[in-house]
């Protein structure tokens, strides 16, 4: 069924302003979440801390640099930086929605805006990498 349309990929070019817009929303985001994390300590220092604010902060902004660099270079079809950009941006909303819940719930509760909504993901990290992990291994590399 062909429709006239070619099938092109991506240039190198016009794969390099997604991965990097990817990679400054994971940066902004995991900066946000540790802002909210002094925030919530210096509220009330008995708030307990997010468990793997280090890991996604280093996750967030270490592999989603190294996906805008890699995306680019790689053959169109070959998902590998795509796929360090996307865990990047996971961490970084597991970070952020992590410390928004804390603070909002119990550093400062009803501060900020529908912080009850985001209770349920503290602690969630596996059901959300879960999807990426999914897509590694139904698309190997090699």
């Amino acid at each position: 069924m062909d429709t006239g349309r070619e099938s092109r990929s991506k240039s190198p070019i016009e794969a390099t302003w997604p991965s990097w817009y990817m990679c400054a929303v994971s940066v902004a985001l995991a900066a946000a979440g540790l802002l909210l994390l002094v925030l919530s300590r210096e509220a009330l220092p008995t708030v307990p801390v997010f468990e793997e604010w280090a890991e996604d902060a280093l996750v967030a902004v270490g592999f989603s640099t190294l996906g805008a660099i890699v995306a680019p270079r790689f053959p169109p079809h070959n998902p590998i930086g795509w796929l360090f950009c996307a865990l990047g941006l996971v961490a970084a909303v597991l970070l952020f929605s992590g410390e928004y819940a804390y603070y909002s719930l119990l550093a400062r509760p009803g501060s900020l805006p529908k912080g009850c909504k985001n209770e349920p993901a503290i602690g969630r990290g596996p059901e959300l990498h879960a999807p990426a992990l999914r897509l590694a291994l139904m698309h190997p590399i090699a």
